[in-house]
């Protein structure tokens, strides 16, 4: 019984996307601890990535927590691995640590005989098992506490919001942080950020990716995700905070862009003309948003930033 039991075990974890629905939870965005169900942009980065990625991507889809959850099976399952993830920001960075405990919690009340969370500090977790000599780290910092080891291997290696480090840490981290990376088909990079326009080393790297991927100019794969592909990005017409006159289907005042978008939304992505139509509303209210915020320079760039539709426009930045 016990063999098949440890088979079972086997096969559901080398199914990463099948691991990390079944046995991971996260607090979703109503404050509710839920499993954590993959979007299309998480599966994607699980099924598509390579060994070494540059992801552009919307705001607020999940990028970390996948790739933190991705991370943490492999230090729970592969004895020696370490894990650095690189944030931009202290705050930021004792969100990750929070996400990859509370990941360990989750996973460890379906199966107690998972090596045991040891040590846990501001930067630091690592995890045991002493009878059959089971160990691994991850560490998670900022951008400006990056304060590893010179000798340490790396075997997982994420850089968080890469275009908003604070200008001079970039070359310095990628330097002695990638460098660190053995050149082995067990090791993963990831690069991922929302644009910061193009006069930073994340928007030279993504276009290097893009452009020179196929005749050897760069070791990266590049990814684009665009905000509509997010299912969690849409307001139907009985919305509390649809705007004033888009409370109606069809929407009024279709703008040429919007029914380019529409177009597109039908014909590639196979949404239906209601569907569509509750991203362009989506669209309408976040755009109007931030015009609220922002009173000076062109603000539509502001959103093409955090939102992006295109790998081109979401670069250029606000007057």
């Amino acid at each position: 019984m016990q063999t098949s039991v440890d088979e079972a075990m086997r096969t559901l974890f080398s199914d990463r996307v099948l691991a990390l629905s079944s046995l991971l939870e996260i607090d979703n965005k109503e404050r509710e601890r839920v499993p954590l169900s993959l979007n299309p942009i998480q599966l994607d980065i699980i099924r598509n990535s390579s060994l070494r990625d540059v992801y552009v991507k919307p705001s607020q889809v999940g990028f970390t927590s996948i790739i933190v959850g991705d991370f943490y099976l492999d230090n729970i399952t592969i004895s020696g691995t370490v894990s650095v993830i690189i944030s931009y920001d202290e705050f930021s960075a004792q969100r990750q640590i929070l996400k990859a405990k509370r990941f360990h919690q989750s996973l460890h009340r379906k199966i107690p005989t998972i090596p045991r969370l040891e040590h846990k500090s501001a930067s630091e977790l690592s995890w045991e098992d002493k009878d059959t000599n089971f160990y691994s780290t991850m560490y998670i910092f900022s951008a400006n506490s990056y304060t590893l080891g010179r000798g340490e291997v790396i075997h997982n290696l994420l850089l968080d919001e890469f275009a908003f480090w604070q200008t001079g840490t970039h070359e310095s981290i990628m330097a002695s942080a990638v460098q660190r990376v053995p050149l082995s088909t067990n090791t993963k990079i990831r690069v991922g950020s929302t644009a910061n326009g193009e006069d930073n080393p994340f928007c030279k790297m993504y276009k290097s990716a893009k452009e020179g991927k196929m005749v050897g100019d760069s070791v990266y794969t590049p990814h684009f995700y665009p905000w509509y592909i997010h299912p969690e990005y849409i307001m139907y017409k009985d919305n509390t905070f649809c705007l004033p006159g888009d409370n109606v289907d069809p929407l009024p005042k279709l703008q040429s862009e919007e029914i380019i978008l529409i177009q597109r939304l039908i014909d590639k992505y196979n949404n239906t003309e209601l569907e569509a139509m509750g991203k362009i509303r989506w669209r309408r209210y976040k755009i109007a948003e931030t015009n609220s915020l922002y009173r000076s320079g062109e603000t539509q760039f502001i959103f093409s930033q955090e939102f992006p539709e295109d790998d081109v426009s979401c670069f250029i930045v606000a007057g």
